[in-house]
């Protein structure tokens, strides 16, 4: 019953117990897991551009908003503002990727990026 203990990781994951800033080392499925659990909707609510996606992205993984771990610091975030700025191509993009590539790896990093261009 694979599904099952898909759900049951999912659950296991919605209560986040890591310490603030610290990189996930867990299996890549529960990397997976907690990148989707915190970055699903960013594309559907994310409206306004860049400026606004990047003070969601603050507000979500610095901050740490509705309770959440924070990912990054606030020295990390602003260091990754700076490069995605400067490098071609849309900002926010970078942004969400880099956090993710970050906290969870390449491949959850890719997911975000996936799931950021999707919608």
């Amino acid at each position: 019953m694979p599904l099952q203990a898909l759900f049951s990781a999912w659950r296991l994951h919605s209560h986040d117990t890591r310490a603030p800033y610290e990189a996930n080392n867990e299996k890549l499925l529960n990397r997976f897991l907690d990148v989707i659990q915190r970055t699903w909707h960013l594309g559907f609510t994310a409206f306004g551009g860049p400026p606004v996606h990047f003070r969601i992205f603050y507000r979500k993984f610095v901050e740490g908003q509705g309770g959440k771990t924070p990912w990054i610091d606030e020295q990390t975030y602003q260091e990754l503002f700076a490069l995605c700025q400067a490098l071609p191509g849309p900002g926010s993009t970078k942004m969400g990727f880099c956090i993710a590539l970050i906290h969870a790896g390449f491949l959850p990093g890719l997911l975000v990026f996936m799931i950021w261009r999707s919608v």
